[in-house]
């Protein structure tokens, strides 16, 4: 389970993004809700995102439904092999990188084990494709 006091720390140095995710599931056209707050806060969720955060978004994003952490890392280490191989492979369980990107509104758990990525994790995804900063997880 996360330290409380660094869940606390997230929360408090998100700076409003996770009262923004809470008008996007509340909204009635959630994709569109979706896409202006990452618009508004994506350059300050960039910093904490890795690109290797990005493969496990893609990963989930490219399945469509709940996957298991075992699942999510055949798939992104498949894409860190042909990306970057000369980079270390992802760690065995990669449950502290899915629950920290819950923290932050870009997956949602839905049971103990089952991981997805939200609606707010697609229009960021979308919006790093075009990003520089994450072109490896792209190539």
């Amino acid at each position: 389970m996360l330290d409380p006091t660094i869940a606390a720390a997230i929360i408090k140095a998100s700076g409003g993004i996770i009262e923004k995710l809470f008008q996007v599931y509340n909204s009635k056209n959630p994709e569109d809700h979706a896409k202006t707050v990452v618009g508004k806060t994506y350059d300050k969720l960039v910093p904490h995102i890795s690109t290797q955060c990005v493969r496990v978004l893609r990963a989930l994003k490219k399945a469509n439904a709940y996957q298991n952490p075992s699942q999510v890392l055949a798939e992104a280490e498949k894409m860190r092999k042909r990306q970057e191989p000369d980079i270390p492979p992802f760690e065995i369980d990669l449950t502290y990188r899915l629950k920290f990107l819950c923290l932050l509104g870009l997956v949602e758990m839905a049971s103990q084990t089952d991981y997805a990525i939200t609606q707010f994790g697609a229009q960021f995804l979308d919006k790093a494709h075009g990003d520089f900063r994450y072109s490896k997880a792209f190539a």
